[in-house]
């Protein structure tokens, strides 16, 4: 959605400069995704609470999990299109190795789901809620931005 997006491409910079640099790729790999992971929940949370009337608490922690299973998927998904072109015998094979791929990620939602309180529902609130919530998001992020002036007397 615009939103996420949106929220990713405003946050994510921001955060990631305030947390030490890293070296270990892999740790910086785990760290951003959790950054983009955050950074999406803060601009999406409202909207699902709005429409659907729940709030996840796990889905920071499911979505950077399930982001480890995305770059296989991906790339497993374009080499079989070459392949059902090319040699259909290893498309299959590629098909079966996929499926497997796409059931440990399903497996994984899954097991998140069943996590104690791991979402709740919310009462139904205003619309207005949403405009105080994105103007306050809109604040924060520009507040060294903004100039204050001094009252005189």
């Amino acid at each position: 959605s615009f939103v996420s997006v949106a929220s990713i491409v405003c946050l994510y910079p921001k955060i990631m400069a305030r947390l030490p640099k890293l070296k270990n790729r892999f740790a910086l790999f785990v760290v951003a995704s959790f950054v983009v992971s955050l950074s999406a929940s803060i601009g999406v949370t409202p909207l699902v609470a709005y429409y659907f009337g729940i709030v996840s608490i796990v889905s920071l922690l499911a979505n950077v999990v399930v982001v480890m299973f995305m770059p296989p998927i991906i790339a497993g998904g374009f080499l079989y299109l070459l392949m059902s072109y090319c040699l259909p015998m290893f498309a299959q094979w590629i098909a079966c190795s996929l499926e497997g791929v796409i059931y440990g990620l399903l497996w994984t939602n899954i097991l998140f789901k069943q996590i104690p309180f791991a979402y709740f529902f919310v009462e139904p609130f205003r619309v207005y809620i949403l405009f105080v919530y994105y103007g306050v998001l809109l604040i924060v992020l520009n507040i060294n931005r903004i100039r204050f002036r001094r009252m005189r007397d």
